[in-house]
């Protein structure tokens, strides 16, 4: 899997197209939760190996924002990390890959929030996003990077809140993002408004009813129209 899949086409630098990427990330998240990598750490082990691409990935979605005129252009490569990590699209979710790679995500949560709010940021991106930051996290996290995730949960979820994959996603995003700031010590809710404007905006979300036919119907609704 590493040296066929992963190695050849994880990267994109090399510009696959979108699909490929994307099932040689999901593949890279089976290779790191359902096979193994092994007791080595060292240069030339499967750990270090896999752990090299993925960080490689991870410097290329940096780079991409920080240098980048939209940050559209990260979109893919955010998408792509977040599958490496566990995010599981068309695999099953696995959330603890990055607590087996010790990958540290600081620099990266750092590089989303400050392109929150630049020309081109569109839906895509916010899911994008919210995938990522659904696998970014690990009990060693400091408070500081979930109040930042906040904000950016809050940002997200004012451009997602009425388009219906986008809300789902939003849910799975802030539900591990608040369940594992909760448990960080220098972390407290009542410091984050953001995080109580979120908690409104999923709330409302299954709250609101249509008012008239051209409101979209809410999602939890959906089950019940004919």
């Amino acid at each position: 899997i590493v040296n066929s899949i992963k190695k050849p086409y994880l990267s994109r630098e090399k510009n696959e197209p979108a699909f490929v990427s994307e099932a040689a990330a999901e593949c890279c998240s089976i290779a790191i939760s359902r096979s193994g990598l092994g007791n080595k750490s060292g240069l030339g082990s499967l750990r270090f190996d896999v752990f090299q691409v993925v960080s490689s990935l991870e410097s290329e979605v940096r780079d991409a924002l920080l240098n980048a005129d939209s940050v559209e252009d990260a979109s893919l490569s955010i998408r792509c990390l977040a599958l490496a990590l566990g995010f599981g699209s068309c695999t099953e979710a696995s959330p603890h890959n990055n607590s087996i790679l010790k990958l540290s995500s600081l620099d990266l949560i750092d590089a989303i929030h400050g392109a929150i709010g630049r020309s081109g940021t569109a839906n895509d991106f916010y899911i994008a996003v919210l995938m990522f930051l659904s696998v970014a996290f690990s009990t060693e996290t400091e408070g500081e990077t979930f109040r930042k995730a906040m904000t950016i949960l809050e940002a997200a979820s004012t451009e997602l809140s009425n388009t219906e994959h986008g809300f789902v996603v939003l849910l799975r995003g802030f539900s591990t993002v608040q369940k594992q700031a909760h448990s960080c010590i220098d972390y407290s809710s009542a410091d984050s408004v953001a995080e109580r404007q979120v908690m409104s905006t999923c709330i409302k979300g299954f709250a609101a009813t249509p008012v008239d036919e051209t409101t979209p119907t809410p999602i939890w609704l959906d089950l019940f129209t004919s």
